[in-house]
């Protein structure tokens, strides 16, 4: 994000920390909209929404050259993970028996704090041998190609999970 603000939307520090605050207006609407709508029967509607709104935005921020409609990209960014990973959050620990929960919670916050790290070696390396417009592009179309997984392949078995349908 500091590299795509300053050689791409020509902004310094100020622009970047707007970025970032987009970021967050997003991050606290969805958190706001989880915790007033989310429902069992939602869930996947919920998931299925957060991917594309980010996978989408992240294809706009990659064609964005104004700082304010990348701030409203980053707004829809913030919102769309927000809202995946709050009800995947709410998903997983409710569906977990009494007795795993702990261990269920556990890996969950390992596979999230251990990606963040791999996507760093992946994504650092390819900025600078490409572009982080070209970058973003990718994550956009990765998301809206896992969007489609979910939708199409995963979807069938909220029926046999019990408490999602």
């Amino acid at each position: 994000m500091p590299a795509f603000a300053t050689e791409y939307l020509g902004v310094r520090e100020d622009g970047y920390s707007l970025l970032l605050s987009g970021t967050g207006f997003g991050a606290l609407a969805a958190a706001l909209t989880v915790a007033s709508f989310v429902s069992f029967a939602r869930a996947w509607r919920f998931l299925a929404l957060g991917i594309v709104l980010s996978g989408s935005a992240l294809i706009l921020l990659s064609l964005a050259r104004q700082p304010y409609l990348a701030v409203i990209c980053c707004s829809v960014i913030g919102f769309g993970l927000i809202l995946f990973l709050a009800t995947g959050q709410g998903v997983m620990q409710l569906n977990a028996g009494d007795t795993s929960r702990g261990r269920v919670m556990a890996l969950w916050a390992s596979t999230l704090s251990g990606g963040v790290p791999l996507g760093n070696l992946i994504t650092g390396p390819s900025a600078d041998r490409w572009s982080v417009p070209a970058v973003l592009f990718s994550q956009g179309l990765i998301l809206l190609g896992l969007s489609l997984i979910l939708v199409c392949v995963f979807r069938p078995w909220r029926f046999a999970m019990g408490r999602l349908d």
